[in-house]
């Protein structure tokens, strides 16, 4: 089952913590919240993941340097938004979580 990881908030509540990273990349524990979720999927057998990105995405493409699908926002869609433009090749059930919950 592929699992769809929404990363693609500015993190303006977070501030400081995320003032010039993408809130998905922010530290918890030494790691970035999406590897936090990336190891929880991997651990429990999903390994087919796909990354929603928007705000400087750049910075997770980096990150995850070519190990996962991704798919780019060119305009802020909002949640249904992207979860609708990341799933639209998507004909079985998948799961879908936020990029900045653990």
């Amino acid at each position: 089952m592929k699992v769809i990881i929404l990363a693609g908030g500015r993190g303006t509540r977070l501030q400081e913590s995320a003032k010039d990273i993408p809130k998905a990349l922010v530290k918890i524990d030494g790691k970035p919240i999406l590897q936090h979720q990336i190891d929880l999927f991997l651990k429990h057998g999903f390994s087919d993941i796909r990354f929603a990105l928007g705000y400087k995405s750049n910075q997770i493409i980096a990150y995850l340097n070519g190990r996962y699908e991704y798919v780019v926002e060119t305009e802020p869609l909002g949640t249904g938004g992207a979860l609708k433009f990341a799933s639209s090749d998507l004909r079985e059930p998948f799961i879908a979580v936020n990029g900045d919950i653990i």
